[in-house]
């Protein structure tokens, strides 16, 4: 019994060791575990942030991919341009030779005009003398226009003033209850 007795003192505080020794190893599991689940969480964001960065960068490898070719086919176009402007210049080069040819023609005609001038200046004063008597010709010619007009425009208004004063006498004998003398009074009343 004895036995028993000291055994069963002795177990408790051994138990209670075995039981400490154990909880410090859990808990250091525990510790590991959750030490392993974020570093699995920190991977996992990492992935998925790579993975979008990835398919951003795919989208705009397509977008630049289509742009380049816009450029290419542009730059194609401006080639085949050029080749036409080409084909084009090669008639104005033989257009430009036959336009010296005409010039140096024009420099020998210009020496005979400058002599036929000489002649036009000649008959221009001539001219010019003609012109400016009918200019003066002319002047009077409107000078008589306008004291014809102001006289026929005093005469007009002289014409208006005796209507007027008829119309005004005839008003005064009128039945203006009428429609008609009604109107033609209405502006002399």
């Amino acid at each position: 019994m004895m036995d028993k007795i000291i055994f069963t003192s002795v177990e408790p505080s051994l138990h209670s060791r075995v039981m400490k020794h154990q909880r410090t190893k859990m808990r250091a599991i525990s510790a590991m575990v959750f030490l392993a689940l974020c570093a699995l969480l920190v991977i996992i964001y990492q992935a998925v942030q790579q993975e979008l960065n990835i398919r951003n960068l795919k989208a705009r490898i397509i977008v630049s991919g289509e742009q380049l070719k816009l450029k290419e086919d542009g730059i194609m176009a401006a080639k085949v341009k050029v080749e036409e402007m080409n084909k084009q210049l090669n008639p104005l080069i033989t257009q430009r030779d036959q336009l010296k040819k005409q010039k140096d023609g024009i420099k020998k005609g210009n020496a005979d005009s400058e002599k036929e001038l000489g002649t036009c200046n000649a008959e221009k004063g001539k001219l010019e003398k003609t012109s400016n008597e009918a200019k003066d010709a002319l002047q009077k010619l409107k000078e008589d226009q306008e004291a014809e007009r102001k006289k026929s425009e005093e005469e007009i208004e002289g014409l208006k003033r005796q209507v007027l004063e008829r119309d005004l006498r005839i008003c005064k004998y009128v039945d203006v209850s009428l429609d008609e003398p009604k109107k033609l009074c209405a502006g002399s009343l």
